[in-house]
Formats: C-alpha cells, structure tokens, sequence
C-alpha cells in the first residue's frame, strides 16, 4: 500500500526516510528517524512496533542485516510485513514477508534504500532507485530533501500505488550525533490526507525554515 525509501544525503551527514500512500496519516505510523542512530520504514501490514524494535537494535551495535533478519522473531504476524532499516553510514536492509500484497519489492544500494507493496509494478522502484542513484556532488539538508521528494514524484509517476494517494511524509535527521547536540530531527513535514500528497509535500518544504 506503500511506496517508501530511506537514504543518506550526498556527504552523508544526514539521514532520512520518505515515503507516500493511500492512507490516511502514513506519517504516523510508518516512519521512524533517530539522529546518529538510524531510519526505519515499518509498512505492508504495519506493526509501527518494529520501527522501535529496529532501532534498539541498531543502538546494540548489531548491524541492519542482523536487525532486519530479527523481524520474523519479534513478530508472529511477519508474513505480512515489509520493514526496511537503514544505519547512519548508509547501509540498508529490507524484510519483505511472503503474504506481503504484490506488487511488492525492494532495491538496496549504497546509501539508500526503496521499498514497495501493491504498486502497480516493479517499474516505480525501478525509477525511485534510478533517481536516488544519481547523487550531487554537494548538497544542504533542503536541497536533499528536495532530492528525496523528487525521488517520490519519480514512483508517483511511474504509477504509484494501484490504490491511489493520499499521504505522505518527509523526515531528516542527523547521521551522526555528538553530546550537546540537539536530538530532534532537522526535517518533520507530513500531508495526512490530500489528493495529491506529494507536490502538497514539497509545497511545505519550500515554506520550510531551518530552526537553530
């Protein structure tokens, strides 16, 4: 019901999950970004839990792969599922459960990773991955996140999810954290209910101003 990607911006000094839907408040439930930690995207059949799960986790020192493979462990209902998690260097790993709705994929490279279920087909992770893949030599944090919702337009484009919009959420965060520094995220903008969620996205990021 998702189409969703967690990636590190160009000098990876941030972290950020993004994703759009047809369902109401996606932001909600599915998303999770812990500066200097990591980013989780919990969707299918949600348990928003194992966003939490991921990132114990993750604080553990276990790697995404040893994160990912604890999914069917810590949940009797993982067939269902589909969790991508992601580190602050950028590696990522995706579970998808064997009753998750088709279509239903997942592309992980360097730096990023892109997650689907009832898409209409393999074609919208195919552009979302071809996009992110073309990373700027430079980057600030509104830039990047410019860069992510354009990876969203791209599956939107390619035909989204077989449902329709409605949702759809950007969150960044800091890839690495020092004593001192602020923990809340740097990006937290969501469209809870709209007919064209993802230009109504990038319409709050252009409003958007930095907090010191």
């Amino acid at each position: 019901m998702t189409f969703s990607l967690l990636a590190l911006s160009a000098d990876g000094s941030f972290m950020a999950a993004a994703g759009s839907t047809r369902f109401l408040a996606i932001g909600s439930a599915a998303p999770m970004v812990v500066p200097g930690v990591g980013a989780v995207w919990s969707q299918a059949f949600t348990n928003p839990q194992l966003r939490f799960e991921m990132i114990r986790a993750l604080r553990r020192g276990e790697s995404v792969e040893q994160a990912i493979a604890t999914v069917p462990l810590l949940d009797e209902g993982s067939a269902g599922r589909q969790v991508a998690v992601m580190d602050g260097r950028g590696s990522a790993a995706v579970f998808t459960g064997a009753e998750t709705a088709e279509w239903h994929g997942a592309i992980s490279a360097a730096g990023f990773s892109v997650q689907g279920n009832i898409l209409v087909g393999p074609e919208v992770l195919d552009a979302m991955a071809a996009k992110l893949s073309v990373v700027p030599a430079t980057e600030d944090v509104r830039q990047f996140g410019e860069r992510l919702i354009g990876v969203l337009q791209a599956g939107q484009d390619a035909g989204g999810d077989q449902r329709g919009r409605q949702s759809a959420v950007l969150l960044v965060g800091r890839s690495q954290w020092a004593e001192g520094e602020p923990e809340s995220l740097v990006i937290d903008l969501r469209v809870d209910d709209h007919p064209d969620p993802v230009p109504e996205l990038r319409r709050l990021l252009d409003l958007w101003v930095p907090r010191a």
